[in-house]
């Protein structure tokens, strides 16, 4: 899919050297149709969506069933996930601030090198954009990581490890972890990481991976219309920049967010039992 995305981005949108653009964020920064095109067909299909749907299909024949894409989210606990997905939004910022007071030593100063050219070009997304754009944002930045990275860490991963001595909750948080390290911004680590918590939780008190997609995806599209609102001067302030909030507001926001969690615990659905995937049955599919 890396290779279809440089494909198009040589052939259509004026990449002229394919393996530099791919592997310099600098560079994407300057074309960032090229980046939209790459990032959604690579990451966001390649990377997760595809691997997790055809894992499904090898290990159970079908992805309906084994990914719970046929459970109906109930409307009780999808009102819960809204809920729960704004007030971590708003709880988040104390744990970027705090993020942010951690001092690195000079062998990892890479990796402040490498979110400030991802924030680069996350903000090259921006300028000059238009509705199109924006609509091509709303795929690439919200629907193709909802879909791809719920249905790889919670749909596949986090319900493996569950079967495993972790159980449901050490799964939860190994899934999380994952999932925070894999996005590379390591000022957002602890946000990331509290939100691949909750959607785990999502997942395992809901028992649809509906639930959790629409969390994601409404965490993400809240990002990314924000963004766009400033870029067209709708609001004056790029709420998404805005790294500390008042106290009180943050922790407002973690009781709400607390007592949502406990009410969907409350309303939990319990999970099916099912055996642990082996080799010998991988290896049947085959």
């Amino acid at each position: 899919m890396f290779f279809v995305g440089a494909f198009i981005g040589h052939q259509f949108l004026g990449v002229e050297n394919t393996e530099t653009f791919m592997q310099d964020i600098s560079e994407q920064a300057k074309n960032p149709m090229a980046a939209l095109v790459l990032q959604g067909l690579g990451s966001g299909l390649g990377g997760f969506l595809l691997p997790a749907l055809m894992f499904s299909v090898l290990v159970s024949g079908g992805v309906g069933s084994y990914l719970t894409l046929n459970v109906k989210p109930n409307a009780k606990h999808l009102l819960l996930a809204i809920g729960i997905t704004l007030s971590a939004g708003v709880f988040i910022s104390l744990l970027v601030e705090w993020n942010n007071m951690i001092q690195l030593p000079e062998s990892l100063k890479v990796l402040t090198e490498m979110q400030q050219k991802y924030e680069t070009l996350i903000e090259a997304f921006f300028v000059d954009v238009n509705f199109t754009r924006f609509l091509l944002l709303v795929v690439v930045l919200a629907v193709l990581p909802a879909l791809g990275e719920e249905l790889f860490f919670r749909g596949l991963v986090q319900k493996i490890l569950s079967q495993t001595i972790l159980g449901n909750h050490g799964a939860i948080i190994v899934t999380a972890i994952a999932f925070a390290l894999m996005h590379f911004e390591f000022f957002n680590l602890f946000a990331i990481l509290w939100m691949g918590i909750t959607l785990g939780y999502l997942y395992f008190y809901s028992q649809s991976i509906w639930v959790s997609i629409a969390a994601h995806f409404l965490n993400n599209f809240l990002q990314v219309l924000l963004k766009y609102l400033f870029a067209i001067g709708i609001i004056k302030t790029d709420v998404t920049a805005v790294e500390t909030l008042p106290l009180y507001a943050t922790l407002s926001a973690a009781l709400a967010m607390f007592g949502l969690l406990w009410l969907l615990k409350q309303n939990r659905v319990l999970p099916k039992s099912e055996p642990i995937i082996t080799a010998t049955q991988i290896s049947e599919h085959e």
